[in-house]
Order: structure tokens, then sequence, then C-alpha cells
């Protein structure tokens, strides 16, 4: 059972930023790895009206969450059950949230002594690369959540790319990331696969398989390398998402006439798979100026090795801040508003 950590608050806060007008609705929520309880009871406690599933592989995690959401009297509102994640779990909720073991299995005895010593390693272990529970959480979640529900779970620092990409082709849509305080891309948000298209939320951006006309300026072109696959040969997901950051960040640094770094990376779709040999082209357009941030439309391109085929592969929004040579938020020049499109 792994204790609450600093971390998990952006979970929280992103779930009651997510859900802000459903405040006294009946949700149905489900915590996957509850653990001490600690995330479904806070939640419980926000959203006076909504009921909660929490299970753990633990009995001894089960134990204590039982007696923490008793404590907090929400046991009538609480169902915590022991079970391998999703394991006889019934749809549909509204809100999962979960905060799986993500450290890499390389990487525990590194952890602090107040850490590896204490924390159960099946609470921590996250497999080679740390994605593993993903891998299982991700597929067997889509079909638990009712269309207009969403997943948030947390993630370690720099896995947001390989996270993106596994819910993507869970069937996910309008995946994307919230950073914490320090930057860091701390939890996957994912939107449930039956949502219904053209839905009103706060993460939409306009898709239509049928264009065949790329939108916005080429900023980025390179070729697909053996180097760059994952293993079924495929071109993996998370180097054309670094393409599309990088492309991304050109068009808003020329747009601020300065330095820029991403916050927020929203609504990632994954189309199509990049093959060797295929030209992925990049193309951004600035879809919003604030007073600081600047939110760019990035969608990439294939064209096909040996058809010379153009398809729509990857499309995504990302959100830059512009910053000074300190790395503090400056003002971004009225210039780049011209550029916003209408």
């Amino acid at each position: 059972m792994l204790d609450p950590r600093p971390e998990t608050e952006t979970l929280v806060e992103t779930a009651l930023a997510r859900f802000r007008d459903w405040q006294n609705e009946a949700l149905r929520i489900l915590d996957l790895g509850v653990g001490s309880g600690a995330l479904l009871c806070a939640l419980l406690r926000e959203f006076p009206r909504a009921a909660g599933v929490g299970v753990d592989i633990s009995l001894r995690a089960v134990e204590v969450a039982r007696h923490n959401a008793k404590a907090c009297g929400l046991d009538d509102r609480a169902d915590i059950r022991t079970a391998d994640w999703t394991e006889g779990v019934e749809a549909d909720f509204d809100l999962i949230v979960s905060n799986p073991p993500y450290i890499r299995s390389a990487d525990i005895d590194k952890l602090p002594p107040e850490v590896r010593n204490y924390d159960p390693r099946v609470a921590l272990d996250g497999g080679a690369d740390g994605l593993n529970a993903y891998r299982t959480i991700l597929p067997s979640s889509a079909a638990l959540l009712a269309p207009e529900g969403w997943l948030l779970a947390e993630l370690g620092a720099g896995q947001e790319e390989e996270a993106l990409v596994i819910a993507a082709r869970a069937g996910f849509r309008d995946c994307g990331v919230r950073r914490d305080l320090a930057g860091v891309a701390r939890v996957l948000v994912a939107r449930s696969p039956r949502a219904v298209r053209g839905s009103a939320s706060a993460m939409d951006s306009p898709l239509h398989d049928h264009e065949t006309k790329p939108r916005g300026e080429l900023t980025v072109r390179l070729i697909a390398m053996p180097k760059d696959t994952n293993a079924n040969g495929d071109i993996f997901g998370g180097w054309v998402l670094s393409q599309m950051d990088q492309a991304g960040g050109i068009a808003a640094a020329e747009a601020a006439r300065g330095r820029v770094v991403t916050v927020a990376i929203e609504a990632m779709t994954f189309l199509r798979p990049v093959k060797v040999g295929d030209v992925l082209c990049v193309y951004t357009a600035v879809d919003k100026v604030g007073r600081t941030s600047i939110k760019m439309h990035v969608e990439a391109w294939a064209r096909r090795f040996r058809t010379h085929n153009r398809e729509r592969v990857t499309v995504g929004t990302f959100t830059f801040v512009a910053i000074d040579e300190a790395g503090r938020p400056k003002p971004v020049t009225p210039e780049a508003e011209k550029l916003q499109q209408i």
C-alpha cells in the first residue's frame, strides 16, 4: 500500500476542474489501485452525491481503505473490494482514476529510504519501463466508462509520450496531460471511447478524417527511420508526438518572438501508424492567443514510402507559454494575435 504523496494532488485538482459543473450530480467513480483510499475519499468529499468503487489486489490495502472511508463518514458511498485491476468491475463510470505503480524496476533501489524501505514493491514497481500497469488499465478501462466519462491516471516523470500512445491505441479520445507545479506532465487525461463526436468538451478539437488538405503551415519534415520503431515494426508513437511538440514549439516561438515552453498537450488522436521510410510532415496553426500563452493546432501527415499517398496520421493541440531569459512567463507580442486562426 503506497502512502499518498503531494503529486497526487494534481490528479484531484484535474478531476475537480473536469467535473466542476457536475458538483451535485450522482457521479460514479472508480479508483483502480485504491491503496489507502486517500484519492477516492478526497473525491467523494468533493462530490457529495457521488458513489465510488475502489479496487486493490492487496487485502491489507483494502482493509485500510475501508477503515479510512468509515473514518471519513464515507463508507455508505464507498465500495472497497479486492480485485486485480478491473476484474469483476461493471460499467458505467463517469470518472476512473488511478495512481498505479510507475517506477522503473531498475530505479526502485535508487528511491529515498523512506519510500523503498517501507512502501511495498508491488505498489511501486511498474516493470522495465514503468508502464506495465498502464498497458493493463487503459485497454480494460475503455469499456467501463460512460459515454461522457473521463479517465485520469497519475504519471511518472517523462512517461507522457508513451502513455498517450497506449491510451490512444486503447480507443480513448481527446488524450492529453496535465502538469504539476514543477512542470512535470503528471496526469494522463483521456475521454471515453464512446464519447459522442462533436459533444461539448474543454478538450475537443476539430477532427475530420475525410480532409485531404493539411491545416496550417509545414513546419517540420523528416524521414521515419528504423531506429524509431516499436516492437511491432511501426514507428513509435512517442517519436511522432515528439516531432509534433518540436514543430509546435518552433511555430509558437516564431509567433512569440522569443522562447516558449510546452505546458499542455491535449486532444491527441492517433489515426494511423507511421512506417519506416515514410516522410513525416508536421503542420502547425495558431488556434488561440492568451496573455502569455499560445495554443497550437498540430497535425502530422505521412507520405507513404512505396505508394507516395499522403495520409493524416496524428492530430493534437499543444499549449506553449512565452518566457523571458529568466524563465518567467512574459506577455505575448501583439503580432501573435494576428496569426490566430478564425
